[in-house]
């Protein structure tokens, strides 16, 4: 076989490399997706959602499980213009696909809002460090223990970082993904990843 001919098989590896797994976090009205292009490697996750806050999310989710200290990197974009302006997507470590599930997320809000956003128990309440960064495009998670950083910046742009100090305690294998919420129940929004990562911590906070 020639380097330029891909077969079935190795697409489904391409795709099973990062994230083998999608579904929607808590019950949103509509379903969402997941697409990948091994030829891109890009993701498109498409998905509705009432919001992720307070003591639930409603999201689509890719992702995959994942043990002790990790990172979690992509950038993103969304595919069309316009839609609430508390749309989001982000990249996220999560102790389940439950709605209500303890979780660390780097959340880019479609109005430039780019927090870290968790949520220490199941059906707690969410809670935020807003970055000094409105809009970012890349984003970056650490999970060190029970301490997690967020590095954020826009492309050709210096990172902005962002500890949290003594954050949730997730349990060893959680789960590490992409993910997107229109923030409206009835309406599907669409974004697109790449470079996206996922590896072992190195160095110090």
């Amino acid at each position: 076989m020639s380097s330029s001919s891909v077969s079935e098989s190795s697409v489904f590896s391409a795709f099973n490399r990062c994230f083998p797994e999608s579904f929607a976090l808590g019950c949103p009205a509509l379903s969402g997706n997941t697409e990948y292009d091994f030829k891109t490697d890009e993701y498109r996750l498409t998905g509705a959602g009432a919001n992720m806050w307070f003591g639930a999310d409603e999201a689509q989710f890719a992702g995959r499980r994942v043990s002790g200290d990790v990172t979690l990197s992509a950038q993103a974009e969304w595919v069309s213009v316009g839609g609430h302006a508390h749309r989001k997507f982000g990249i996220g470590l999560r102790d389940g696909c439950g709605g209500d599930a303890p979780h660390v997320s780097v959340a880019v809000h479609a109005d430039g809002l780019t927090s870290l956003q968790f949520r220490r128990v199941a059906g707690g309440k969410t809670e935020e460090l807003v970055s000094p960064l409105r809009g970012a495009t890349v984003m970056h998670l650490e999970r060190r223990g029970k301490d997690y950083v967020m590095l954020v910046a826009r492309v050709g742009e210096p990172f902005v970082k962002t500890v949290l100090v003594n954050g949730p305690e997730l349990p060893e294998e959680t789960w590490a993904g992409i993910f997107v919420c229109s923030h409206e129940a009835t309406v599907l929004e669409e974004a697109r990843f790449w470079n996206v990562r996922v590896g072992g911590v190195k160095g110090t906070v």
